[in-house]
């Protein structure tokens, strides 16, 4: 959004400090737009119906904050399931008893044979079964952990199912409500806003270009709100100046911890420029 330079920029002059040294500093204003860092559609990547949305325009979120969720009863049992054979140890047990068992079946088989008391048959039947043993032993512990990842899998699925905020911000607006269908065309729940920081955009004069750098400090008034005068830091100065206006963009970022400070208002910026 362009903003006009007229009204925004005094007239400069020259200040001279007092003591005959000539000039010092000449104040920049300008106006400018103060906007949210950033503003996000918050939704669900999968179809379902929404089984609460915890949030409500104007509400403050943090991160970890549940903002909505879909209807989880299937999945919440499939994770049951998965997580009962995940724990579930008896078959692993078992086949851990058989194989010390046949181990020891053919340790004694062994000593028979070499005393000729055991035929080579009776001595191929308990190594056998001793393999067969250990392969069950291995199986159980296989499905043990496909269990272990379907729990997993459907973990995720769980996640997938609900909005976690991974911002601070304010809740612009709630596009859905309990009990409506989150599809693909419906997949956004609510719009959240960042304000901390806030950003100021403001468009000068390509004659600032170099005058005005990222880092530069500066401070920013709000007309009608009895806010004071807060720092400001530039942030970006754009490298592409607009031809047809003569004109390059300007953004600088703004503090604002406890949201005192409102987004969407227009305000007034100031820098100190030696001379």
């Amino acid at each position: 959004m362009r903003i006009a330079l007229g009204a925004g920029l005094l007239v400069m002059f020259l200040v001279n400090d007092g003591n005959g040294r000539g000039p010092t500093s000449i104040p920049l204003r300008f106006d400018g737009l103060l906007q949210p860092a950033v503003t996000l559609e918050l939704g669900i990547p999968v179809e379902g119906r929404l089984d609460g949305v915890f949030v409500k325009r104007g509400d403050r979120i943090d991160p970890g904050d549940v903002i909505a969720r879909l209807d989880c009863s299937v999945d919440r049992a499939s994770l049951r399931v998965a997580e009962a054979k995940a724990t579930g140890d008896a078959a692993e047990l078992t086949a851990g008893v058989n194989v010390e068992l046949y181990a020891d079946k053919v340790e004694q088989v062994t000593l028979l044979f070499t005393k000729g008391i055991a035929s080579q048959e009776e001595m191929t039947e308990a190594v056998t079964n001793f393999r067969l043993a250990e392969l069950e032993l291995k199986q159980a512990q296989q499905t043990r952990e496909v269990a272990r990842l379907e729990a997993a899998r459907v973990r995720a699925q769980l996640e997938q199912r609900q909005i976690v905020s991974r911002v601070s911000g304010v809740v612009v607006e709630c596009h859905l409500s309990e009990g409506e269908l989150v599809t693909g065309a419906k997949a956004s729940v609510a719009r959240v806003a960042v304000l901390d920081p806030l950003r100021v955009e403001l468009i000068v004069s390509s004659d600032y270009f170099g005058k005005i750098a990222p880092g530069t400090k500066g401070r920013v008034t709000i007309p009608g709100f009895d806010f004071g005068s807060v720092d400001a830091t530039v942030s970006i100065v754009d490298r592409v100046i607009d031809a047809s206006s003569g004109t390059l963009g300007i953004q600088l970022e703004v503090a604002n911890p406890d949201h005192r400070i409102p987004a969407g208002v227009e305000c007034t910026v100031e820098f100190e420029e030696s001379r």
